[in-house]
């Protein structure tokens, strides 16, 4: 008999679990398992029982958008214990739940997590913090968390494109020094990622052929200041199609990346806000947690 524990994010992705959490707790239960419902409160919630009770169960699983599960695997770090996670994508990108391969029903994606294979997956740190799937400065970035949840919820993915062009205006790039494993490079970044992940923001920006959940690097991608909006425009549609030859785009992958700023940066981890940050160091755990897969 397996010990698990369900960590829910009851308003994530326009409350989907609420229309499914009796449906989810039979399946889980169906096999004689013991099942522990949690559902979170407040930003923070789901690391601080991660944390607390990762030592008492065998399988946490994490229902919500990709901040509940950045929380569920920072906490689970922190704990210092090895139980194996699994997630149920049920927010509004979900970018990690593509890049895992996880279906979008909730109870396809809670059969897997009980029939899954369990991986190892590379987990990010910047400056000691842990981040799931990325870590973000710049142009856009800030509108992952400063969408209120009731917009999400009524617009989905596009309530971040509206906050994104309504930030159009107080863009400005960052004059900075990124050190990784190929060597040094400086100049004015408009936007910078470093992920171990397929899609960003809802937009599928690597190949699968090029990421590795499991290698022990993380992609980096960086957009040099433009000339000019029109040229913004081609680099976003650059990244849509996967193209990184443009010269304002810079792509490589690093088993670490120092970022040292001429002034305090604005960071988010994994949508979430970061704080600001001027020098930042960022290395991967390789095979910090076990994470359920297709």
């Amino acid at each position: 008999m397996r010990n698990m524990l369900l960590i829910a994010n009851p308003l994530a992705g326009n409350m989907r679990i609420r229309r499914c959490l009796f449906d989810l707790v039979r399946l889980f239960t169906a096999q004689g398992d013991a099942l522990c419902v949690h559902l979170t409160r407040s930003p923070g919630d789901g690391r601080r029982v991660a944390r607390a009770r990762a030592r008492d169960f065998d399988l946490i699983i994490c229902a919500g958008g990709d901040g509940t599960l950045s929380e569920c695997v920072g906490g689970v770090l922190e704990s210092g214990a090895h139980p194996t996670l699994a997630y149920l994508p049920l927010g509004t990108t979900n970018d990690l739940g593509v890049s895992l391969g996880l279906p979008r029903s909730p109870l396809k994606a809670a059969a897997l997590a009980l029939a899954g294979t369990p991986a190892p997956y590379d987990v990010g740190l910047l400056n000691h913090r842990s981040f799931a799937y990325v870590a973000a400065f710049g142009a856009f970035t800030e509108s992952s968390y400063a969408t209120p949840q009731p917009i999400k919820n009524t617009l989905g993915r596009a309530a971040y494109l509206l906050y994104a062009l309504g930030s159009l205006t107080e863009i400005f790039p960052y004059h900075m020094r990124i050190t990784g494993d190929a060597g040094a490079l400086e100049g004015d970044f408009l936007f910078g990622a470093v992920a171990n992940a397929l899609s960003i923001g809802g937009m599928h920006c690597f190949s699968r052929d090029t990421v590795r959940l499991e290698d022990g690097l993380l992609e980096v991608l960086l957009i040099r200041a433009p000339v000019s909006v029109f040229r913004l425009q081609a680099i976003v549609s650059d990244l849509m199609q996967q193209r990184f030859d443009a010269e304002e785009i810079v792509f490589f992958q690093s088993s670490f990346l120092t970022v040292e700023a001429e002034a305090p940066v604005p960071w988010t981890l994994d949508g979430e806000d970061g704080g600001l940050v001027e020098d930042a160091t960022i290395h991967v755990q390789k095979h910090g947690v076990m994470l359920v897969r297709p």
